[in-house]
């Protein structure tokens, strides 16, 4: 298998060795172009030096053949090129050179040598087998006598030789990038070694994840995209394990509210056929066996409900009704235990009244189990309050009840599916821990919020919105 260590070291050699290729060439192109341009520059500043000390020469009338000839030997030398002066007769000074041949294999043209007996000067690149096989750089220098042309100065360099004296710098521009190019590479090595070395301690977690392994964590110090990554499998590995616990919790609970009503039905029902019961107590043992049944039905309908709301397949039926008249339906039903407990009943509706479109039988089921929630974990002689009030176009409702405050991580806890506090169960044991993940998914489905605040002075608060619609409508 090739590993990503292996795929990122492939790449970066080639990316390495192509950027070192074009560079090499461009610098090569580049150092050659700027030799050949700088020899030119040079070739011309002779040419107009010899311009100079001939105009000068001529001027005093002591100019003579020996003494053109020395000076074109001398420039020559000094140039390391093939110097011709060619006169308007095609004499040549200090070479048995063919002019006729060399302006032929030049491809200098009529209108070239019109233009420099008018005083232009040329230059072009071109072969001359009269001096090699070799390019040569070919310049053309019109020399002025009484300010006309006498004599055309050819200035001939070979490129290959002006090439030469560039190789030296590309093999030190060559050296020092192959250097870098190790340097770089070493270094990409490292990085790429020490990526891939993280990824699969990341990938080495995921498989402890995958096999129900949740112990386990990852230690980054990277703040890149690795580090957020594997903060990202620590946070996931956490919640992985609460979850996981929770469940074990949930079924330890679950098969405890299972078993009990489960034992009173049967333990009940065994009596009765056996004849042992006395008629009087007979009927007191059926409505035991019918609120057993009821609260195992209502168990096993809660976590249908719940797995149906997970999963995505809860169709709502919306409809417009009034949310102040359901809540007080919903509050009705409690009479009794408020009355057992002297709660004291604060309500504080909107003057307006409050008019909502969503899922009633849903809504219905939030209100049952928050109003229950609260009436159960409020305190005697406690406060129960219920408001609701518009806020951002809706309508938030407040369910507020005096008593034991809740710890921050019990705050998310009562959220989560098959959980249930322990204090609470220890409380309350008619209770399957699932009504509050019911509400949560219910308020989720209608793409709306809720929360949950307990504080000193508030005791615990739920707050939810809904939707609020005009009375006018």
């Amino acid at each position: 298998m090739r590993t990503i260590y292996y795929r990122l070291s492939m790449l970066y050699v080639i990316i390495l060795l192509i950027s070192f290729a074009f560079i090499v060439i461009g610098v090569n192109i580049a150092i050659n172009s700027l030799m050949i341009s700088q020899k030119q520059e040079i070739l011309l500043d002779k040419a107009m030096t010899f311009q100079q000390i001939y105009s000068d020469a001529a001027s005093s009338g002591i100019l003579d053949v020996q003494r053109l000839e020395i000076e074109v030997q001398s420039l020559e030398n000094y140039l390391g090129a093939q110097v011709l002066l060619v006169d308007r007769q095609g004499r040549v000074f200090m070479s048995d050179a063919n002019v006729t041949d060399l302006i032929e294999e030049a491809e200098i043209s009529s209108y070239d040598l019109e233009m420099m007996y008018s005083g232009e000067v040329i230059a072009k690149r071109t072969q001359l087998s009269q001096f090699g096989q070799d390019q040569y750089l070919l310049i053309g220098y019109p020399i002025f006598i009484n300010f006309e042309v006498e004599y055309v100065l050819f200035l001939m360099a070979s490129i290959p030789e002006i090439s030469m004296t560039a190789q030296d710098v590309n093999i030190a521009v060559a050296m020092g990038l192959g250097l870098s190019a190790i340097v770089a590479l070493v270094m990409l090595f490292t990085f790429s070694r020490a990526m891939s070395r993280e990824i699969n301690d990341l990938n080495e977690i995921a498989r402890h994840v995958t096999s129900g392994n949740f112990d386990k964590r990852i230690h980054s110090k990277r703040q890149d995209e690795i580090g957020e990554l594997a903060l990202s499998l620590n946070a996931m590995a956490e919640a992985l394990m609460k979850l996981e616990h929770t469940k074990q919790n949930f079924i330890s609970n679950l098969s405890h509210d299972l078993r009990s009503p489960l034992q009173s039905i049967i333990g009940y029902t065994k009596i009765l056929l056996e004849g042992n019961s006395e008629p009087d107590k007979q009927e007191k043992y059926l409505t035991i066996v019918l609120n057993e049944s009821e609260r195992l039905t209502k168990l096993v309908n809660d976590i249908l409900d719940l797995s149906k709301m997970q999963s995505g397949h809860l169709e709502l039926e919306r409809t417009y009704f009034d949310l102040h008249a359901l809540i007080l339906n919903e509050l009705d039903k409690f009479e009794g235990r408020i009355e057992s407990k002297k709660l004291h009943v604060n309500i504080e509706f909107m003057e307006f009244g409050c008019q909502t479109y969503a899922d009633y039988a849903g809504i219905q089921s939030v209100f049952q189990n928050l109003i229950d929630n609260a009436v159960k974990f409020v305190d005697v002689n406690g406060t129960l309050e219920i408001k609701t009030e518009l806020q951002e176009h809706k309508v938030l409702v407040s369910i507020r009840n005096t008593g034991v405050v809740l710890m921050p991580e019990e705050l998310n806890e009562i959220w989560q599916r098959f959980s249930k506090l322990d204090r609470a169960r220890s409380e309350h044991r008619d209770s399957s821990g699932l009504g509050l993940a019911i509400v949560r998914e219910i308020i989720k489905v209608h793409d709306e919020r809720i929360e949950v605040i307990s504080t000193p002075e508030l005791g615990v608060v739920f707050q939810l919105t809904l939707p609020f619609v005009s009375w006018q409508i």
